[in-house]
């Protein structure tokens, strides 16, 4: 909405007395962020392509070729360093608020999270000040330094199964339970605040949610014994409209320290990433039914061959020893030591 309302005041059109383009831009940068900092570290790709479409509106020279098209990037520098903004309307500021919320939405390389915690938010609010300068020594409404105090709000989230075997990484289907937070207007004087317990399945690795709505976390499928994180015992909510509690089950305190959850697979399965669909496994299950139907079979008669039990016969061999000077030496007849023959 606020891109079509700057292209119409950039055909001339008159939206109002207060409106023109630099707010008009002010607007698209402030969406910009909060939509990052709230889908932060997830990488979504369709809020992905909005920002990309945001940072792709550069000036461009009029014209055709690599000089025009120098020309333009040229133009287009020089008009975001001085903060006049150009034909587009980009000041230096804005490009600093598109390329900071790229920048949240792949926080940590997908593996952080923004805390929401009473510090984490001063310091996020801190960060993504609406008022944007208007060039790089531009510190007159807000100290420049400030945007990098989103550092201080980030934490690290990001859930991964290990085979408690093997110590490697694996995948593995997990149901989280999360508890959702409402509040709804009683009388004219009070409010009361409601919970609702939402279940979704997830596969790991996954960034978990915040410490003070997750309620239980459970490993399920076919390949791995079911294993449960309970955090019943964390965060509770006051009847009247108080606040929530900060204590967290030991689990959870584990949990989110080590972000890291042991998990032991089924006798016979294998890894998701080694059998996606489970073809694998099913044919090794028929192979050892085949193979156990075999064993139980008789073993066959024993052949006409030889057996284990009876003794090979050996032919005599006749040889006939000449003395010396003696050819019609009587012959010796013996079996020959160490030479095995045939037998009859």
């Amino acid at each position: 909405r606020f891109l079509a309302m700057k292209a119409a005041a950039a055909a001339g059109k008159k939206l109002g007395e207060l409106v023109d383009r630099p707010t008009l831009e002010t607007c698209v940068c402030v969406s910009a962020t909060a939509l990052a900092t709230v889908m932060a570290g997830t990488g979504d790709i369709d809020t992905f392509r909005v920002l990309r479409r945001l940072r792709l509106r550069l000036d461009r020279g009029r014209g055709h070729g690599a000089n025009a098209a120098n020309a333009g990037a040229t133009a287009a520098a020089t008009s975001a360093t001085t903060g006049n903004g150009g034909a587009s309307g980009l000041s230096y500021g804005a490009h600093c608020s598109v390329a900071s919320a790229i920048g949240f939405l792949f926080l940590g390389g997908g593996t952080m999270r923004f805390a929401t915690d009473a510090a984490s938010v001063a310091s996020l609010w801190l960060a993504t000040y609406p008022r944007f300068p208007q060039n790089a020594s531009d510190n007159r409404c807000h100290l420049q330094a400030f945007r990098h105090l989103y550092a201080l709000a980030s934490r690290r989230r990001l859930l991964e199964t290990v085979d408690a075997a093997s110590g490697v990484s694996v995948t593995a289907p997990v149901e989280i339970a999360t508890r959702e937070f409402s509040v709804t207007q009683s009388n004219a004087r009070s409010n009361a605040r409601t919970q609702t317990i939402t279940t979704k399945l997830v596969t790991t690795p996954f960034l978990l949610p915040d410490p003070t709505t997750l309620v239980s976390l459970k490993v399920v499928g076919d390949r791995y014994w079911p294993s449960v994180v309970d955090g019943s015992a964390g965060a509770s909510v006051a009847s009247g409209g108080g606040s929530r509690a900060s204590q967290q089950s030991p689990a959870l305190k584990n949990l989110y320290a080590t972000r890291k959850l042991p998990v032991q697979r089924l006798a016979g399965a294998l890894p998701y990433t080694a059998d996606p669909t489970g073809a694998r496994a099913g044919v090794g299950v028929s192979l050892s039914v085949v193979h156990a139907s075999h064993a139980l079979k008789p073993p066959p008669p024993p052949g006409p061959g030889p057996g284990p039990g009876r003794r090979r016969r050996f032919k005599r061999v006749r040889r006939v020893y000449h003395r010396k000077g003696n050819p019609h030496a009587r012959p010796r007849t013996g079996r020959v030591s160490g030479v095995r023959q045939r037998p009859r």
